[in-house]
């Protein structure tokens, strides 16, 4: 409950989240330490249920429309590389292309609705290409249904996969010197 309370009131701050529930709610609770530990614990159930709930809302609202983009999550800043004890290896070294930077740590796949509800995710090392993650993901859309994305899934076998195998329209945003030109 509290983790919940966190990240809907608090913007995922843990301490202010604590301070809140006890005041409030519970005479005692656990110390900032304790909680963290109990909720690394609870790492896979987590994951596990806000999948299910995610599928269990795309089945329910049958939406036909659906987006994927990616976005990096930094370990940390380029100059401390060297010194980072979370990821040790080139391969979470990416390039975000908005920014025209450098980035070192893991890439979030987010599969959201048209109003922006996110239904699926997947997490990736910093240096892979979206191409090559989309080609990887398991997406559970609905047949008929068409999944939008920016040039940076550009790749047409993939697309005619997705279209013979899963029946799903994958509508990429062309460049303009790509061989498919944008309908």
């Amino acid at each position: 409950t509290t983790a919940v309370v966190s990240a809907l009131y608090f913007r995922g701050n843990q301490t202010m989240s604590l301070g809140y529930m006890e005041s409030h709610i519970f005479g005692r609770v656990l110390k900032k330490s304790g909680f963290t530990k109990r909720l690394h614990k609870l790492k896979e159930t987590l994951m596990f249920i806000l999948l299910r709930i995610g599928r269990i809302f795309k089945y329910m609202c049958c939406e036909m429309e659906y987006i994927i983009d990616s976005f990096p999550v930094k370990a940390c800043h380029n100059i401390r590389i060297s010194r980072c004890k979370l990821f040790r290896d080139e391969k979470y070294r990416g390039y975000n292309a908005s920014k025209r930077e450098h980035f070192y740590g893991v890439k979030i796949q987010l599969v959201t609705t048209s109003d922006g509800i996110p239904v699926e995710m997947y997490l990736a090392q910093g240096a892979e290409h979206d191409s090559q993650i989309l080609k990887r993901m398991y997406h559970d859309l609905p047949p008929e249904s068409s999944l939008y994305g920016d040039s940076g899934y550009t790749n047409y076998e993939i697309e005619d996969s997705f279209r013979e195998v899963e029946q799903v329209d994958l509508a990429i945003s062309r460049k303009s010197n790509s061989k498919r030109k944008d309908t």
